[in-house]
């Protein structure tokens, strides 16, 4: 295992694939020269259409503001107004994005679908520890509220707001990892984010 304390410093913020805002990408991976998953916040300070991410799976959530409308040209609108509830969608959709009222911010999770198969779960903390097992390729713990203590196998972590623990499996045999997360003050809210990569038949 690997182990990586991501602070916020240390994230890179990049345009919109079609220029209409920008990114803060948290940590992504690669296989072949493209874009296995990225985890990233968007800064959405106007409306208008999402980029186009045909062949990936993408979960939004919202982080600040008061939301956006998503506008579906195959299906009903769906509100994106309560914070750190996830929702999944295909990312090859024809979507607008409305405000609601004024700028927001968005938790972005994508995933090739051909290729991977990605997890988003919201946990909530107190100062008692909660102890979970995770078992994936590549597995994330992003603090959505408050600071946390993380003990992972021996090593402990003190996370700040919006920072990131993010575990690598190394080695043939997917071995899981057990995390003990407790909140710094009275409470804290966590995602844990895993990533599997598909295996083929053949591969």
């Amino acid at each position: 295992m690997r182990f990586s304390h991501l602070t916020s410093d240390r994230y890179l913020r990049q345009p919109w694939k079609n220029g209409g805002g920008s990114t803060l990408e948290i940590a992504r991976g690669e296989l072949e020269g493209r874009m296995l998953w990225r985890m990233s916040i968007a800064t959405v300070a106007a409306s208008g259409p999402f980029s186009d991410f045909s062949g990936y799976r993408r979960t939004i959530m919202l982080l600040a503001g008061a939301g956006v409308v998503l506008r579906f040209e195959d299906a009903p609108d769906q509100r994106i107004d309560r914070p750190h509830v996830p929702f999944d969608f295909d990312g090859g959709r024809a979507v607008q994005g409305d405000l609601i009222d004024g700028p927001a911010e968005d938790f972005n999770l994508m995933v090739d679908s051909a290729r991977a198969t990605g997890t988003l779960a919201v946990l909530d903390l107190g100062a008692a520890p909660l102890t979970v097992t995770l078992n994936h390729d590549v597995a994330l713990v992003f603090v959505l509220s408050g600071a946390v203590q993380i003990d992972a196998s021996g090593q402990r972590f003190d996370l700040a707001e919006r920072e990131t623990l993010r575990i690598d499996h190394h080695g043939p045999i997917l071995t899981g990892v057990t995390l003990s997360l407790a909140a710094g003050g009275a409470a804290g809210q966590v995602a844990l984010i895993g990533i599997d990569r598909v295996q083929h038949a053949g591969a």
